[in-house]
């Protein structure tokens, strides 16, 4: 236990993964019909809860996008002062991860009509003109129609919305 076999090949944990993703990739571009990379998109998937409710922050980019992107993911999701916020799960966030944050201000409102949220996106990458899309999608009824919001990388992307009360 705990030896090294002399000779032994194994590609680093980083390199293994990019490849298992590459692979992915191409046996999806193949199986696609018609199907092409300026159509094809990568989703990573932020799920928070706001004020009890469940919600996804999706962020897409190019179906390339892991091996532009330089950095970790930078994400704010700011609500109004008093609402409780919790962060579920993250996921790879284009291999490099997240640098994500909930932050509070008097500015935003929670009413009857529901609570104002401001998501901001950062995604460093090599490509300036690389698409970005951000969605901000309540769990269920939500998730059919989120809100969202186009820019490219290495620029703050802004999504403004409402958290309608009732949204399970």
């Amino acid at each position: 236990m705990g030896e090294t076999r002399q000779g032994s090949h194994r590609l680093p944990v980083r390199a293994r993964l990019l490849l298992i993703f590459s692979l992915v990739t191409l046996a999806f571009v193949i199986m696609a019909p018609g199907a092409s990379a300026a159509r094809a998109w990568c989703r990573t998937d932020p799920i928070v809860v706001i004020d009890g409710t469940l919600a996804d922050v999706f962020v897409s980019g190019p179906l390339l996008a892991p091996l532009k992107v330089t950095g970790p993911t930078r994400m704010i999701v700011t609500v109004p002062e008093g609402v409780k916020t919790q962060m579920i799960l993250q996921d790879l966030g284009f291999l490099r991860g997240y640098d994500f944050k909930f932050q509070q201000s008097s500015e935003l409102k929670k009413t009857a009509k529901g609570i104002e949220i401001k998501v901001e996106v950062y995604v460093p990458a090599r490509d300036n003109q690389m698409p970005i899309k951000v969605e901000f999608s309540p769990r269920l009824l939500g998730i059919l129609s989120p809100e969202a919001v186009e820019g490219t990388a290495n620029e703050w992307i802004t999504l403004r919305t409402v958290l309608k009360p009732g949204l399970l």
